[in-house]
């Protein structure tokens, strides 16, 4: 009787000891697997060939295909040359102001919206809010406005770089100046948009133009 009394304990005991070791093990596998695809994530998310670790550049939008939009680079400014002037400064602080919205998105190679975006995708949207549809990549954004030099660069103005070892000679990112020697932009290095001193050894190095999209005529 005591045989069949210990046997009944110990059968119970025993299966669910084995069910709990199946459960920890799948558990151990999903937890693995899951940990694998947030890895793969971080790798995919931006250019996938490119290690989130061993980044020391921002890899740009260098390979991102060009889109064929109806551009719009002219900003209305009606009435004196004054009140062009007052309409020109709001226009520039609407740029910096929406610019900073968007402070700590995450970087998305590829990506054009709040969930992430690259750096091209960033000056893109900043620039809609005041009526300008700027072309989608940085390499075609480099083509429009005007040239000004480093000395005269103000706020809302577009930075351009060659940070591409792949695409030496190519314009493969962008920020926007917000004045007192610094520039905000979305940063592959970063992993999301951030403001920078402009005058790092690295920006400075990589800078190949400035461009001025809205002006006074």
């Amino acid at each position: 009787m005591k045989k069949i009394l210990f046997i009944m304990l110990i059968i119970p005991s025993f299966t669910f000891a084995s069910r709990m070791r199946f459960t920890m093990e799948k558990n151990r596998k999903v937890e693995k697997n899951q940990s694998n695809v947030e890895a793969g994530n971080s790798v995919n998310r931006e250019n996938p060939d490119i290690p989130a670790a061993s980044r020391n550049y921002e890899i740009g939008d260098g390979n991102i295909k060009s889109t064929k939009e109806k551009l719009n680079i002219n900003l209305k400014l009606t009435g004196s040359k004054s009140n062009k002037y007052v309409m020109l400064n709001k226009a520039l602080n609407k740029l910096v102001s929406e610019s900073s919205t968007y402070l700590g998105i995450p970087y998305l190679w590829g990506g054009t919206t709040r969930k992430g975006l690259d750096c091209s995708a960033f000056v893109k949207n900043v620039y809609s809010s005041i009526g300008i549809v700027l072309p989608r990549v940085s390499r075609d954004q480099a083509k429009v406005g005007r040239s000004v030099s480093l000395a005269a660069v103000r706020k809302g103005d577009l930075i351009f770089f060659e940070t591409d070892p792949k695409r030496p000679d190519t314009v493969s990112h962008v920020g926007m100046y917000l004045g007192n020697g610094k520039m905000i932009h979305a940063s592959s290095s970063s992993d999301k948009v951030v403001i920078v001193p402009l005058n790092q050894g690295y920006f400075m190095s990589k800078m190949v133009a400035i461009k001025r999209i809205v002006d006074i005529s």
